[in-house]
């Protein structure tokens, strides 16, 4: 049973409708230290909070919702009062902002020419049907089997089904993802190159920024910030132990 605190304390729940913030990213950032409750029972390990924590809360709601990097995030709430510091710290993220509009727009561009080769493009037909049924499963190569089959079971939350003398087999979804281990050469890379490039594999996220902050908190290496895509989703990318490049995906609510 959950019982509140003597002193008038607000439930997380409460809090998170007051200041705009999710239950979920509200004990995220009391795990990472960035907006600890005020009490939290011994017993539940419920979380309770004072209104006069609101203040803060809407700061970080704000800085976050400008994609301000949460590991930067505290650094500003900590410097309010201190106006030459918040400039500088946020000068810093508003030209990075101004790069990545940069890339968005050379994005845009090459997405309008590719729309106008493909509306011209016809597609060959056949009486007979697919010669090929549905993606079973994608194959990621890796030198260090046993590491990376601990990223994907650890890091990633995937399951994995079975495994074999130089291979492991992860539940994908709707596909299943094979790892395969691969010897590397004198020169400490494989001959195929299958190595440590980008992958071509999404997974779905519901939030790529919050995606990103948990799994830097576990130690994965982000290679790319989540980024609004033109067609409305948020792109991020990952490394695995290898530095295989994968995709964080983060799809446009439905219209």
């Amino acid at each position: 049973m959950i019982e509140q605190p003597a002193r008038h304390l607000l439930s997380i729940g409460r809090f998170a409708a007051i200041t705009g913030l999710t239950v979920t990213a509200l004990r995220h950032y009391d795990e990472v230290g960035l907006l600890p409750p005020a009490h939290v029972d011994p017993a539940t390990g419920y979380r309770w909070y004072e209104t006069g924590q609101a203040p803060r809360a809407d700061i970080i709601r704000r800085l976050r919702a400008v994609d301000l990097p949460l590991d930067e995030v505290d650094d500003v709430v900590d410097a309010v009062g201190d106006p030459d510091r918040v400039r500088a710290l946020l000068d810093v993220h508003e030209r990075r902002l101004a790069e990545r509009a940069a890339v968005t727009l050379a994005i845009q561009d090459q997405l309008s020419t590719l729309t106008k080769e493909l509306e011209a493009m016809a597609l060959p037909t056949t009486e007979e049907g697919a010669a090929v049924g549905p993606v079973a499963a994608v194959r990621i190569f890796s030198h260090d089997l046993a590491a990376a089959r601990a990223f994907y079971r650890s890091n990633l939350g995937l399951a994995e089904l079975t495994v074999g003398d130089g291979w492991a087999v992860f539940d994908g979804g709707a596909v299943q993802i094979v790892l395969e281990q691969v010897q590397r050469t004198d020169a400490g890379h494989d001959d195929a190159g299958l190595v440590g490039r980008f992958v071509g594999v999404s997974f779905s996220v519901d939030d790529a920024q919050l995606a990103c902050d948990r799994l830097t908190a576990l130690g994965v290496e982000i290679v790319g910030r989540p980024g609004r895509q033109p067609w409305g989703g948020i792109l991020a990318h990952i490394s695995d132990p290898d530095r295989n490049v994968l995709t964080l995906v983060e799809y446009p609510p439905p219209a």
